[in-house]
C-alpha cells in the first residue's frame, strides 16, 4: 500500500475566505477525522507569495495544528507553482494567468507531476474539486480528489 500524502485547501475549507483568516476556523469534523495525528501540506490558491506564506505561518498555521490535531508539514506557494511551470513548460504565467488557466484540478496534477515519487498517494481535499482519482501507473502513485462537501 502507498503512502498517503495529505494537501488541504483553505478557502472554503479551513476559512471562509484569505480576507475572513482572523475568524474562527470551519471546524469540519470529517476532515478533522482524516488527518487528526498525522502530517498533512497546504495546497491553496489563496497563498500567492512568499508575504502570504508568513501570513499564513503567523496567522492560521497553529490554530490549524490545534483545532485539527495535524502538523502541518509545506505550504505550497502559486508564485512558486508558477515559476516551476516556466521551467517544465519554458514560458511564463503571472500568478493570476496561472490560477485562471489551471483550475486546482489541474493545478494539483501538474503540481504533483513535479514531487510525485513513486510509491506515494497524493490527496486533495477542496471545495472546487470533483472526487476522483487519476493513477500514474509508470511511476506508481495516485493522485485522489475529494470535494470536502462530499466526506
Amino acid at each position: 500500500m502507498n503512502k498517503l500524502n495529505i494537501f488541504l485547501d483553505l478557502e472554503g475549507v479551513i476559512i471562509p475566505s484569505w480576507d475572513d483568516r482572523f475568524q474562527a476556523l470551519n471546524i469540519n469534523k470529517k476532515i478533522k477525522n482524516i488527518v487528526k495525528g498525522k502530517n498533512v501540506d497546504i495546497f491553496s490558491y489563496a497563498i500567492y507569495s512568499d508575504s502570504d506564506e508568513k501570513e499564513f505561518n503567523k496567522v492560521l498555521k497553529n490554530r490549524i495544528e490545534d483545532d485539527y490535531e495535524c502538523k502541518i508539514d509545506t505550504v505550497t506557494v502559486v508564485a512558486d507553482l508558477a515559476k516551476s511551470f516556466l521551467k517544465k513548460k519554458c514560458f511564463q504565467l503571472e500568478i493570476w494567468e496561472f490560477c485562471r488557466a489551471f483550475d486546482k484540478t489541474h493545478g494539483f496534477l501538474f503540481f504533483c507531476d513535479l514531487i510525485a515519487e513513486s510509491g506515494q498517494d497524493y490527496m486533495l481535499i477542496d471545495d472546487m474539486v470533483d472526487d476522483a482519482v487519476f493513477s500514474n501507473g509508470t511511476k506508481n502513485y495516485n493522485i485522489i480528489f475529494r470535494n470536502s462537501n462530499n466526506l
